[in-house]
């Protein structure tokens, strides 16, 4: 028993051995650089409504039927916004990190979901169009799939799009720049 307790103390000591040493201090600076870009992004869509129209013969009681979060999509959307880029005044110039925030766009894509009942399945496949507000969604869509008789095959469907380059740093090209906004200097530790 003395010796686990022992062997912990020198553990959890030389842990702190480390931390405790007097650092000299980095002079190292970062400069983030801020420029206002049209750019064509990749992203993943999750539908958060959607609402399938009804025909005009059928729209004595209703206008159409809500359906939500019951799909998954994708699509390409060309994009103003802000890219803004990390990088380190000593390094090889490498980009620490490179970050693009949408303020408005137009996005193509299309959504899928697939009903699997025991009695009838049937699967959904709807190109989409949208118009995006950071990366809210807003749009129209054509349902291909199977629709009930009432049903108009238009919809219309609101969603949060996950940009593919904040998954993974791919998935945005820079079209065109609208000029350069310096960004500020600071120190690392």
């Amino acid at each position: 028993m003395k010796k686990n307790v022992s062997l912990l103390i020198f553990c959890f000591y030389f842990s702190l051995f480390g931390f405790c040493q007097n650092r000299e201090e980095s002079t190292r600076s970062v400069t983030v650089e801020k420029d206002r870009v049209l750019a064509l992004n990749t992203n993943f869509v999750l539908p958060i409504m959607r609402f399938d129209l009804l025909k005009t013969s059928y729209q004595e009681k209703a206008f159409g039927s809500l359906s939500l979060f019951n799909s998954i999509g994708a699509g390409v959307s060309l994009n103003f916004g802000e890219q803004m880029e990390i990088s380190e005044s000593e390094s090889s110039n490498e980009d620490l990190d490179e970050k693009f925030v949408n303020m408005i766009g137009l996005q193509l894509g299309f959504i899928f979901s697939a009903d699997l009942n025991e009695a009838e399945s049937s699967l959904h496949f709807a190109p989409t169009i949208a118009l995006q507000v950071l990366d809210f969604q807003i749009g129209l869509g054509y349902e291909l799939g199977k629709v009930n008789d009432e049903a108009s095959r238009t919809f219309i469907t609101l969603g949060y799009g996950i940009p593919l380059q904040k998954l993974t740093r791919t998935g945005t090209w820079e079209l065109k720049s609208y000029g350069f906004k310096p960004g500020k200097s600071s120190k690392l530790l």
